[in-house]
């Protein structure tokens, strides 16, 4: 705002002036993403910029936040440089040691660190605040040649959080997931006792533990790219296959750990192949509905797989692929397990 007189000029203009993420989608962007849990992810980041937009403008239009020299006016708080600035944040932003509370870091914008791309298992950038420098740690017997671009690791993140946070999508992303939502039936007599085994195993609902009622235990799990399902996944499908005496058995062996007490919820010898064939059934039967919904939105794969987009809408159908990707692999391997079942 100050243009050629802020100290922080040479640092502005170096920073992008056009993004990827959900704040500079159109919405034709936002119909596309339309049948993918990912889409109320992006829409929401929008609402909280929106929300957080309007309280900020609030505060400078009233005099309760003071925004620069001159008295405020419609003019002096713009949402384009809002919506500017807090891309720049959300893009950019990387952690530095709290100046008042040593064990914790703070995120703040720092000049060079703030332009390294992403890349998996690579170097290890990090603010040195006694040297108040940036300094790079490589990997053990790694060099790198003149002119050779470094990369920073952004964290395991699937591409949902990498197209709403960063503006991209890996390829063969390693840690690649997709969210799935699952209930307890709260007309199921054994509804309770079910919830107070998940709760002993950990796996809680996504509102906590003191959960009220029991209609109101929803679950949120993850379906990775690898096929199997997730331990806790798992774990929720066999204690919603047993009946009364599976139950019954494994609250009576709530003293048993360790592999004992995984062989007690999820081995075969243990829950039968009754259970075992329900259990594989409930999540095939979750995920293939999930590729039903995906398929049969607008962006169906025929409709994908036969365009050729660019920009916001090449990363989209992108994320949306590696999305059904896990699916058909959790489903095939579900399959798989069914079959190999003895009758």
């Amino acid at each position: 705002k100050r243009g050629g007189g802020s100290k922080w000029k040479p640092y502005i203009d170096t920073l992008p002036r056009t993004f990827s993420v959900p704040y500079h989608w159109s919405l034709n962007d936002f119909y596309a993403l339309r049948g993918s849990p990912s889409f109320s992810m992006a829409v929401k980041t929008v609402c909280s910029m929106g929300y957080m937009y309007a309280y900020l403008f609030n505060k400078i239009m009233t005099g309760k936040m003071v925004f620069g020299e001159e008295e405020p006016h419609l003019n002096s708080f713009p949402l384009e440089l809002f919506r500017w600035a807090i891309s720049i944040v959300v893009t950019r932003q990387n952690p530095l040691p709290s100046p008042t509370a040593v064990s914790q870091n703070t995120l703040a914008l720092v000049p060079v660190m703030d332009m390294f791309n992403h890349r998996y298992e690579s170097c290890t950038p990090h603010y040195d605040a006694g040297k108040q420098q940036v300094c790079v740690t490589t990997g053990k017997g790694k060099s790198y040649k003149h002119g050779e671009q470094l990369h920073m690791s952004y964290g395991t993140r699937p591409n949902r959080e990498l197209l709403v946070y960063s503006g991209f999508v890996m390829k063969d992303n390693p840690y690649d997931n997709i969210p799935l939502r699952l209930r307890l039936q709260g007309n199921d007599p054994l509804a309770k006792a079910r919830l107070l085994v998940l709760n002993h195993e950990g796996i809680y609902p996504i509102r906590g533990k003191g959960v009220p009622r029991v209609q109101d235990a929803e679950y949120l799990f993850l379906v990775t790219r690898n096929g199997p399902p997730t331990k806790e996944l798992w774990y929720f499908a066999h204690v919603i296959a047993m009946d009364k005496d599976g139950i019954a058995a494994v609250l009576r062996g709530s003293k048993e750990t360790g592999e004992a007490r995984e062989q007690l919820i999820v081995g075969l010898e243990h829950v039968g192949e009754a259970v075992r064939r329900q259990a594989l059934s409930m999540i095939h039967k979750f995920a293939a509905s999930m590729i039903d919904q995906i398929e049969s939105s607008q962006v169906g794969s025929a409709k994908r797989s036969a365009s050729h987009t660019t920009g916001n809408l090449a990363l989209i159908e992108a994320t949306i692929s590696t999305e059904l990707d896990c699916l058909r692999n959790c489903v095939e391997w579900c399959a798989t397990m069914f079959d190999s079942i003895k009758d």
